[in-house]
């Protein structure tokens, strides 16, 4: 008797099960990401982190310039605001989320494999580019 069902959205052997493990390895890794430290399109996770009580401090650049930067995890001073800005703490949660979801709506595998593939493109630039 087996106690274990696979979700179904894994393939049929596994290679594909190693894709698919990968693709949702990726999107975990680009959506906590944009979660815990990125702008995002028009500042919305900025915006996002802000109304969550992460706190910023202004800072000088090298051509005198006021900058706004948000505080490192461990510096801020809500529970909230230090689990939002770790990327350690960030991925635990979307991996829960993002796995379960395949389990409601196994054709998001659809969107998981177009975030994966912005993640590739992202590793590889910062690979050529440095």
């Amino acid at each position: 008797m087996d106690y274990f069902c696979s979700p179904p959205y894994y393939g049929n052997n596994m290679q594909e099960s190693i894709l698919d493990l990968i693709i949702i390895a990726l999107t975990v890794w680009r959506v906590s990401s944009i979660i815990a430290y990125e702008e995002f399109a028009f500042g919305l996770a900025t915006k996002l982190r802000k109304f969550l009580g992460v706190r910023s401090v202004y800072d000088i650049d090298e051509e005198g310039n006021r900058i706004l930067v948000e505080l490192e995890s461990h510096q801020q001073e809500t529970m909230l605001a230090r689990g939002i800005t770790c990327i350690y703490c960030v991925s635990f949660w979307v991996a829960i989320a993002l796995t379960g979801l395949l389990y409601i709506i196994p054709d998001i595998i659809f969107i998981y494999n177009m975030i994966a593939v912005g993640a590739l493109a992202i590793a590889v630039n910062k690979i050529i580019n440095g």
